[in-house]
């Protein structure tokens, strides 16, 4: 059987996947069922529920609405415990179909791109997921996963078409700086013909979730009310903020910008203080979910940036392009 090659991002905000059938992605968020739980009946329709090793789980923004739950998310000091075996089950059941052998290529943050063959070992082997009420078997030879480090998939997405092949020669031997920002974590890669420079890479623990705190903190201070995280989301992406009948997006709108402004501002030190002033790389490219809402703070610090198209999905759509290269070698 010819091995399903799909391409993971574990993210500490969304879990998102690429594959021949395309792609997709659901928040980084699960709730173990317990006692007295019923997770038959989830708010959110884009949830799901997965059964794996004996225990049931709820993964979604619902997990967060379903009673007095033990609720998880991921962060990059868990690579090696079991959240992220629940959320790579959760994305096998999301992004592939029943019975496959999977060849997959997973981005690693920096500080774990070290540590690469201890993730194998922790994800290779046989899976047993229920989905949907069905049964899905899968085989992860520990010889079929490739491990890249957070960024390259984006600088990927730019290099390689979707079939694998180069078509962009110029980036193959640009200096070029990556910064990927997530939603706990910004990374800074630097890569010199797409081979990564050690020295000069390295990540930090700040990410779109210092803005939803921002905004928090304003909420309670400013109208003594607690919003839901998923609340806070859709403000950043443009939507409107309710509370009861009263509209308060306009104020809501404010603690983004604040938030960004803070963000942006130590995002744009770290690179400063890494790649000397940003003069160490030829081209700076932003990337990741939080590159949408701060290029235009950090644009103002740099000569040389522009934002990778797609960022939110371009380091899983690009990694599924390098392993179609690795497969044609």
């Amino acid at each position: 059987m010819t091995a399903r090659l799909v391409s993971f991002d574990l993210g500490n905000g969304f879990i998102k996947f690429a594959s021949s059938s395309g792609e997709g992605h659901f928040p980084s968020v699960f709730a173990l069922q317990e006692p007295g739980i019923d997770f038959d009946g989830l708010a959110a329709n884009d949830d799901f529920v997965i059964t794996f090793e004996g225990d049931t789980y709820a993964i979604g923004w619902s997990a967060w609405r379903l009673g007095s739950i033990d609720v998880r998310t991921l962060d990059r000091t868990r690579v090696l415990g079991h959240e992220y075996r629940v959320l790579f089950a959760a994305a096998l059941a999301a992004a592939c179909s029943q019975g496959s052998i999977i060849e997959p290529v997973l981005s690693l943050p920096i500080s774990w791109y070290d540590r690469r063959d201890q993730v194998k070992a922790h994800l290779a082997g046989e899976w047993q997921i229920i989905h949907h009420g069905r049964t899905k078997s899968f085989a992860v030879p520990i010889e079929t996963i490739k491990i890249i480090p957070e960024g390259f998939g984006s600088v990927c997405s730019m290099a390689l078409d979707r079939n694998g092949r180069p078509h962009n020669n110029g980036l193959l031997h640009l200096v070029a700086g990556v910064v990927d920002v997530g939603t706990k974590t910004t990374d800074l890669s630097m890569f010199d013909g797409l081979q990564i420079v050690p020295a000069k890479t390295s990540g930090y623990d700040i990410g779109l979730a210092q803005v939803y705190n921002n905004m928090a903190r304003s909420a309670e201070r400013e109208l003594g009310h607690s919003f839901r995280i998923e609340q806070l989301d859709e403000v950043l992406h443009g939507g409107r903020l309710w509370l009861g009948p009263k509209d308060v997006t306009d104020l809501a709108n404010e603690w983004k910008h604040q938030g960004l402004l803070q963000v942006s501002r130590s995002i744009s030190s770290h690179v400063k203080t890494l790649w000397s002033g940003g003069n160490d790389v030829q081209q700076i490219y932003l990337t990741g979910g939080g590159s949408l809402h701060l290029f235009e703070y950090i644009a103002n610090e740099f000569d040389h940036i522009e934002p990778v198209a797609n960022g939110a999905m371009a380091n899983v759509a690009g990694g599924y392009s390098y392993g179609l290269l690795k497969r044609s070698k």
